[in-house]
């Protein structure tokens, strides 16, 4: 017998067992008792995936300020350049100082 065979064979059996223990105890469980279980699982996956995504929100916002520091950086090198003030497009505050 090959090797993959085997390894086949022991998976297959692992999950019959794990299957047979789960639904040994689903079925021995009253409905309140799964209402129980159902809602702790939801809960720490509710708690999981609030971590994750607040996670990927911090990495967003890390990558917006390196990206405005070096924005910041390279107007600030072309205003010492022209002796001229470079100004931001993103607001409309540069055009109203401009116009006092």
């Amino acid at each position: 017998m090959s090797n993959s065979m085997e390894s086949a064979g022991i998976v297959a059996g692992k999950t019959a067992v794990y299957g047979g223990a789960a639904t040994a105890v689903a079925s021995g469980m009253s409905l309140s008792e799964m209402g129980i279980v159902v809602g702790a699982v939801v809960g720490l996956l509710g708690l999981i995936f609030g971590q994750y995504w607040a996670w990927r929100r911090d990495e967003r916002q890390r990558a917006e300020v390196i990206e405005r520091k070096a924005e910041r950086e390279l107007r600030m090198s072309l205003m010492r350049a022209s002796g001229r003030p470079i100004y931001h497009q993103d607001t409309d505050l540069g055009k109203l100082e401009a116009e006092q």
